[in-house]
Formats: structure tokens, C-alpha cells, sequence
């Protein structure tokens, strides 16, 4: 598996687990935690990305 697919699966993975505690109005720091997990996760799915498609 290469790194945009596996970093694509742990981007829907912590989606799906955001979704839950937003479902569950969980309003503390694991929400917060999560969330920028997430993130952190989406700018370097995008990065590579950009990376591919300027080469």
C-alpha cells in the first residue's frame, strides 16, 4: 500500500471517529485532539499532492 492510500485510510478512519463524538456532543479535548489530527493529516495528504502534480 503506498503512502497516499494508507494516508488516505487514516484520514477516513479519524473522520469517522470525529463524526461519533460529535454525534455523541463529546465537547472536550479529545474532540479538539482529534480534530486537529485530522488536519495535520489532510495538509500532508495534500502536500503530496501538490508535490506529485508539480513534477
Amino acid at each position: 500500500m503506498g503512502k497516499l492510500e494508507k494516508l488516505n485510510e487514516n484520514i477516513e478512519s479519524l473522520r469517522r471517529h470525529l463524526n461519533v463524538l460529535i454525534e455523541k456532543n463529546v465537547n472536550d479535548t479529545e474532540l479538539l485532539l482529534v480534530s486537529q489530527q485530522l488536519d495535520k493529516l489532510i495538509v500532508e495528504y495534500y502536500s503530496i499532492i501538490t508535490k506529485k502534480s508539480a513534477n
